[in-house]
């Protein structure tokens, strides 16, 4: 579900399932990976340009498939991670300036497209998150990176519960570079598209294209995530143990509290007390090293069946709560997850 085209020396890659938010199969993966791999090795190609078909730009890796890959093999399915995060790694490093002109829906893998890239423009229709401890994994695609950098009770708050950013929020967070209004999306594109990069290093490029958006350039508001959630998440998730945060959720009677407490219990515990781990261990990883911390920490989820569990009630099925989980929050082996974190493999 993809076109890739030439125009004026720019690669564009759209991805185009927009009846599916554009949810990211393996082919697509490999599609992107093999064309950035060719565009790379040509000179007529100065940049790339990266975009969605339709209302958003990505929601992400397609899950159901991913389930079903598990149902029949009795794996996990490591060719999906594996590949998609080299993919991510491959705009990260690109040799050419990469451009995500993202929109509307933008969730786990589609966040992992639009971030690693060297301008990041959206717009008023976002709806950013990554909402994966919802299906009994955790934010994955090298995006703990971003999020142990942020304060802890955002980055907690927004991996734990998969708080929902808007464009202002995003910008603020540091997962976009530019805001501009969808009604202007088009001209962002044609502007773009008419940069001379004739006699431009990488460095220079990256300024032409900045200054090419900068007339559509809008200045962000403070976002509703930033007003309302963050205010009262830095009440609540300053805690350095989960069960010290779910008791001081427990012991409030704020509706904010409350909802979050409901919205943990409803998830893997395992999943949740890796998520939480996850943020601390992350803050001594480099971005390389998260990708490869990743890959190992969800065979080892998967291993455990939550995520399907989870994928199976929420997508499969549609109609019960999960059977979870093999574990309930009391009976965490906090050592042995401490011991799992420790012994990271951080090569990349």
């Amino acid at each position: 579900g993809m076109i890739t085209e030439r125009q004026k020396g720019v690669g564009i890659i759209r991805l185009n399932r927009p009846e599916k938010l554009n949810a990211l199969t393996l082919d697509d993966i490999h599609q992107m990976s093999a064309v950035l791999e060719e565009w790379a090795a040509d000179e007529a190609i100065s940049w790339v340009l990266l975009e969605g078909e339709g209302r958003a730009f990505c929601a992400g890796g397609d899950v159901v498939a991913l389930y079903r890959y598990s149902m029949e093999t009795g794996q996990f399915p490591a060719p999906f991670f594996r590949d998609e995060f080299a993919l991510d790694r491959q705009v990260h490093h690109f040799p050419k300036p990469v451009v995500s002109l993202y929109k509307g829906v933008t969730m786990g893998g589609g966040v992992g497209l639009t971030v690693n890239a060297d301008l990041r423009i959206t717009d008023e229709t976002l709806v950013w998150a990554m909402p994966e401890t919802r299906l009994g994994f955790m934010p994955d695609v090298a995006m703990g990176w971003y999020l142990s950098q942020l304060p802890q009770a955002d980055g907690l708050y927004l991996s734990l519960l998969g708080g929902q950013l808007d464009w202002q929020d995003a910008l603020y967070y540091g997962f976009a570079d530019l805001g501009i209004q969808s009604e202007d999306r088009a001209a962002v594109r044609s502007a773009l598209l008419a940069v001379e990069a004739e006699g431009l290093d990488y460095d220079g490029l990256v300024e032409q294209l900045q200054a090419a958006v900068a007339p559509y350039r809008q200045v962000p508001g403070v976002g509703p995530y930033r007003r309302e959630i963050a205010p009262q998440a830095a009440r609540y998730f300053e805690a350095d143990h989960l069960g010290v945060l779910m008791e001081g959720l427990q012991a409030s009677h704020e509706p904010f509290a409350t909802e979050a407490l409901a919205g943990l219990l409803s998830r893997s515990p395992l999943a949740v007390a890796m998520t939480f781990l996850k943020y601390f261990y992350g803050k001594k990883w480099t971005r390389d090293e998260t990708f490869a911390v990743d890959l190992h920490l969800l065979a080892y989820l998967w291993e455990k069946e939550e995520p399907l569990e989870a994928i199976r009630a929420a997508m499969v099925d549609k109609n019960y709560r999960p059977s979870y989980w093999r574990t309930s929050f009391g009976d965490l082996d906090w050592p042995g997850l401490h011991a799992l974190f420790s012994a990271m493999p951080v090569e990349g």
